[in-house]
């Protein structure tokens, strides 16, 4: 219920919001295009799959400022995946965004994915683009990815660490559903 109204506030009516919206969405994309320009980034795409068992691929870019070392990150979106995600489609996808942007292979120093086969063999897809167009693009794996396949493998055989690894994750899941303790923790 509102208890108290400005009346003198003109009444925004949905065409007026969305119009409103759409202009920034436009302004903001055109800051960003100016930003990336002439700028060396890396891209991160990921595919995921919902509880609901709808797949979804997202897309962030990112570039470091050299005379402030300072990290610049923006997230591109995410889109919604109709039936199994492909190579062709994350490639598609982030290309997509790549071209919104201006963004070309010779200023993508890096793509990050996680180690799953389909994002792998996306990581040496952007790598043969890059290079057909000139660019020198690596592939990196998610460190997070990597080292959760490295223990799990280093502890598979040892019965006494199944316990410690299920100790492990539940803390790290404590700490990453707590922003005030991720920031504690940041702060030392």
């Amino acid at each position: 219920m509102v208890n108290c109204l400005n009346r003198k506030a003109p009444v925004i009516g949905f065409d007026k919001i969305r119009t409103l919206m759409s202009n920034k969405f436009f302004d903001t994309m055109r800051a960003v295009t100016d930003i990336l320009k002439q700028k060396d980034v890396a891209l991160t795409t990921d595919a995921r799959t919902s509880i609901a068992k709808e797949g979804y691929v997202t897309c962030t870019v990112q570039f470091i400022e050299h005379k402030t070392w300072t990290l610049h990150h923006f997230s591109l979106g995410i889109f919604k995946q109709e039936g199994n995600s492909t190579t062709e489609d994350v490639v598609r996808y982030a290309e997509g965004h790549m071209q919104t942007l201006n963004v070309r292979y010779c200023q993508l120093t890096c793509v990050v994915t996680d180690t799953e086969a389909t994002m792998i063999a996306a990581g040496r897809n952007f790598k043969e683009k890059s290079s057909q167009a000139g660019g020198s693009t690596a592939w990196h794996g998610c460190i997070d990815h990597k080292l959760e396949l490295v223990t799990t493998l280093d502890f598979k055989d040892v019965q006494e660490s199944i316990g410690t690894m299920a100790t492990c994750r539940a803390i790290v899941a404590y700490f990453n559903s707590s922003l005030k303790l991720k920031e504690k923790t940041r702060q030392g």
